[in-house]
């Protein structure tokens, strides 16, 4: 997956010179992700064998995407809150959900404890984010070395490093992901003349996902489209051009697909 969206970016090098920079680039990238989030590697896998993972939240991640692996089924109603009496799970599903499938899709291939494979991945999605950051300021700021610098950001910034770090299983491994391809995608539909099908279908798919991570999603959400259409509003009185259409389209459909 990431040798393809890498691959996606550097084909468009217009000189072999180019073209062999960007590679050299991103291998850079791909190292710093992974090497700066793998510093609690020791305390993950310990003598014993056990498994430590980081922070409170994500043994209770762990233990839904367990429940989802085991019974095939989404539990709503866990007797592990308010014990012991049991409550009702309120929190997103789609997180748990998501890394249930990459565990089920790569726990066999490497024969690894779905654990160990889910704390040794989360790194990987620094690497998406690193992606969508270098794409995102590219179509921001017309730059290419602006692209590059954001990315780099995003692969060292102490935050970034602590959302993505090996062991910590939490939704906010995700959310800079979803948020940034959100917006990415949005910005291509809204810049291109025609509506293409890809840009809208895959802005809907990332920004249907937000709320169905993480709750507190739909601030950022509302922040995001208050942006958009202020900006549709600069662009009608300067440009002439009414963005309108594209961005009740995609909040349109998000909201069904989330409702969905």
């Amino acid at each position: 997956m990431v040798v393809v969206a890498i691959m996606s970016i550097i084909t468009i090098s217009t000189s072999k010179k180019d073209y062999i920079f960007q590679i050299f680039f991103w291998l850079i990238i791909i190292f710093l992700c992974i090497i700066t989030r793998s510093f609690p590697l020791k305390t993950i896998l310990n003598d014993k064998n056990a498994i430590l993972l980081y922070g409170n939240d994500s043994y209770y991640h762990l233990r839904r995407i367990e429940l989802i692996e085991k019974n095939k089924v989404i539990p709503y109603f866990d007797y592990y809150i308010g014990y012991p009496e049991g409550a009702y799970i309120i929190w997103p599903f789609a997180y748990d959900l998501s890394l249930s499938t990459i565990s089920s899709i790569l726990s066999p291939i490497f024969n690894l404890n779905p654990v160990i494979v889910l704390s040794l991945f989360i790194p990987v999605f620094s690497i998406f984010q690193a992606i969508f950051a270098y794409k995102l300021a590219k179509i921001l700021l017309n730059h290419k070395k602006s692209g590059y610098l954001t990315s780099i950001l995003i692969a060292l910034l102490p935050g970034s490093v602590t959302a993505n770090i090996m062991g910590r299983i939490d939704h906010q491994n995700v959310e800079v992901l979803l948020i940034g391809a959100s917006y990415y995608f949005i910005l291509k539909l809204l810049s291109s003349k025609k509506i293409k099908p890809i840009n809208l279908i895959l802005s809907v798919i990332f920004l249907s996902f937000l709320p169905l991570t993480w709750q507190g999603a739909s601030l950022f959400i509302a922040i995001l489209f208050t942006a958009l259409f202020l900006q549709n509003i600069f662009s009608n009185i300067i440009f002439k051009e009414n963005l309108s259409l594209k961005l009740a389209l995609i909040f349109l459909l998000a909201s069904i697909l989330v409702l969905i």
